[in-house]
Parts: structure tokens; sequence; C-alpha cells
């Protein structure tokens, strides 16, 4: 299903993201780019709504910081903290959430509780690349890779980018 994945979002939705995807668009992802600059667009004008979780935030700096990279983790905490983005709290009900979301799909604790965000968030649509979490029924989940053109680079290419940003 390659095409426009913003084409397919309306005005006042609410849209959740994992964290790949922001890391895509913060690093500005040679492949990902073009698809996530529309919604992040459509998130700072305020045509729909854009969340996270704040567990995202502990995710995209862990790398950086190990790195010794501290301009790119103030990069990424500026973005994701400039209040264009809700960023999400891990409260009590996501807990619960996610350890439901948990138990019934038998995936990692930190995709539970982006899931269980998304869910909690009142959520039209949940953002990411991993295939695993396509058997969510709970919430409309669309994969990045699903609106790429067939011309994508293969994994390595992704993490060959990856190691040139981090060492």
């Amino acid at each position: 299903m390659n095409g426009n994945l913003s084409a397919g979002l309306s005005s006042g939705q609410v849209v959740c993201f994992d964290t790949a995807p922001l890391i895509y668009f913060i690093e500005e992802h040679p492949v990902y780019l073009p698809i996530l600059k529309n919604i992040f667009g459509e998130v700072s004008k305020n045509e729909i709504h854009g969340i996270a979780s704040h567990l995202a935030l502990i995710e995209v700096l862990v790398k950086p910081l190990q790195a010794g990279a501290y301009d790119i983790a103030a990069r990424y905490r500026d973005i994701l903290l400039c209040g264009a983005l809700k960023m999400c709290p891990l409260e009590e009900k996501i807990a619960e959430k996610a350890a439901r979301i948990k138990a019934v799909y038998g995936i990692k604790t930190p995709d539970a509780i982006h899931v269980a965000t998304a869910i909690c968030g009142n959520a039209d649509i949940f953002i990411t690349n991993d295939k695993r979490l396509r058997a969510v029924k709970e919430i409309k989940v669309l994969m990045l890779d699903d609106f790429v053109p067939s011309t994508k680079p293969k994994r390595g290419a992704i993490a060959s980018f990856l190691h040139r940003l981090f060492g």
C-alpha cells in the first residue's frame, strides 16, 4: 500500500507516534522523512493532534547520551517538548492498559506502553514501523513501511544510517 499517509488523516484526528517515527522525523531519515514531514506539519498547525508517551523521550535520548552527542540529545528534547506534540506521562490507567495489552498480545513492555498511551489518549491512529504491533486490534495501527515507495533501501541501509549518526 504505497501512498500518502497524511492524505488519509482528517482534521481533528489524534495520532499517536511510536518512538521510531519520531527518530526518523527528527533525524530526517531519507526514506521516511517525506512521509512524516506532512504529518508533523499538520500537527504543528494543530490540524491533527499528535501525542506520544514520555517513554519515547527516554528511548530517543539513550543513544545520543551514550555517544556523548549532547547536541543531538538537546535537539530531540527540544522538538519533543516544544508543545506541538502532547507528551503523555505514564499514569495508572496507561500502566494497567499496557499490562492487558502485553498479556493479550505478548509484546514487549515498552511497546505495550506506547500502544496503551494511544488507546488511553483516545488516538484514532497509532503510527509505528514495528510489524509485531499489527496484531493489536484495539486501535488502528499504521506501518510507515506500507507508505514507502517500493524502492526503499533494505534493512541494512537503515542500520548503516543509524551507525553514521551514532558511530
